[in-house]
């Protein structure tokens, strides 16, 4: 016999969309939270972006997106290399 929460037993969530439910179930599982502690927490990080000035987020997404090119760039051209070193 497994142990229940008796809360658990009374929490409803039937408002939610059935496939937004379960975004939620298998996010909270990944998460190893409650769907309550899960939706709180996803609140909480959207307010906490909206907190950033936007040309902050700005200049960090830039600085983002600059350092992944120049990584993926130097994988390509690794490959690349080593591509031609075999075939020769």
């Amino acid at each position: 016999m497994s142990f229940v929460r008796p809360w658990r037993e009374t929490t409803s969530i039937s408002w939610l969309p059935e496939d937004l439910k379960s975004k939620i179930e298998d996010a909270a599982a990944r998460n190893r939270r409650s769907m309550t502690s899960e939706i709180i927490v996803r609140l909480e990080s959207t307010f906490s972006r909206e907190d950033v000035p936007a040309d902050v987020r700005a200049s960090l997404t830039s600085s983002f997106t600059s350092s992944l090119h120049r990584s993926i760039r130097k994988r390509l051209v690794k490959r690349f290399v080593k591509t031609l070193t075999i075939s020769e």
